[in-house]
């Protein structure tokens, strides 16, 4: 399996051959470290390119595979240790956006008005919430009472 340097068309057959043999218990191992199809056939070929990158310096098949498995450990503990800089698609995305501070001052403001158009007894004191009397005799309408925006 050795074929040196010099003889590139060599060793593309001997990587070929081994990639045929090999490259469905790579990708399978390579699931099983990764949990996702895609990563992991991006796992396998990383490490295959790496593997017929130091093609000449493999003597046999057997070494080539576990060449390969090493590779694929090792790339996927580089990767997990890069910090991480991606996207994580949300499960769901929002029907509408969230409201903006002006929007939440307007609703407040709407709410207010209309609690201002209700009788006087209907309305809770805002300091202690109650409809009846404030126990600080303060009547649920005094200004003392009313909130600030």
């Amino acid at each position: 399996m050795h074929s040196g340097r010099g003889s590139g068309t060599g060793r593309d057959a001997a990587f070929s051959a081994f990639m045929a043999a090999r490259y469905g218990s790579l990708v399978r191992t390579a699931r099983l470290l990764t949990g996702s199809t895609p990563r992991a056939e991006d796992l396998t070929q990383e490490a295959l390119l790496r593997t017929y990158r130091a093609w000449h310096r493999i003597g046999r098949e057997e070494a080539a595979e576990a060449y390969t498995r090493t590779t694929m450990v090792r790339l996927l503990i580089k990767d997990r240790r890069r910090r991480w800089t991606g996207e994580i698609p949300a499960p769901w995305l929002p029907d509408v956006p969230e409201p903006s501070h002006e929007d939440q001052v307007a609703t407040r403001v709407a709410v207010r008005e209309v609690l201002w158009t209700l009788p006087p007894r209907s309305v809770p004191c805002w300091s202690c919430a109650t409809t009846t009397s404030c126990p600080s005799g303060r009547p649920p309408r005094c200004s003392a009472a009313r909130p600030a925006l």
